[in-house]
């Protein structure tokens, strides 16, 4: 009996997950003890965007660890040999800037799909979903390749 080959197609797969993501509320409760006191520190997914990001690169092995902060999720990205890139590209990692006068002062993050769209955590929803985009950052990262980090002006 012939073996059969199977090849997985990663990039396809990565960018499948991402838009099957949109509304699933896995990613809305992470609890933890603080000061002792049990808290869902994702606030039922208002919290949740780097939670979801970095879930999904993780399945990929494209960081090394989820994470529920931006910083720390970019941290991973550039120790991971993600690259800084001028202009976002589809399955790209955005983020946006930190919004001034909103009620929180944060960042958010999210994935590229192309043609001004993007898929994010919604805070109010608590779940991901699409919209459109404003970039501030964008990294891409080459399935299976090694990468150099490249800064904006590049």
């Amino acid at each position: 009996m012939e073996k059969t080959k199977v090849t997985l197609l990663l990039k396809e797969s990565y960018l499948a997950r991402i838009a099957g993501a949109v509304g699933t509320r896995m990613f809305q409760n992470l609890y933890a003890l603080v000061d002792g006191e049990r808290q869902d520190i994702l606030r039922r997914g208002d919290l949740s965007c780097a939670l979801f990001v970095s879930t999904v690169l993780v399945g990929f092995h494209l960081v090394k660890e989820v994470h529920v902060t931006v910083e720390s999720t970019v941290r991973d990205m550039v120790s991971s040999g993600w690259t800084r890139i001028r202009y976002p590209r589809v399955g790209c990692v955005v983020i946006w800037r930190r919004t001034e006068g909103a009620r929180i002062d944060r960042r958010h993050i999210g994935f590229y799909l192309g043609r001004g769209k993007a898929t994010s955590n919604n805070s109010g929803k608590g779940y991901p979903h699409r919209h459109s985009y404003l970039v501030h950052r964008a990294f891409r990262t080459q399935l299976g390749h090694s990468l150099r980090y490249e800064n904006e002006s590049q």
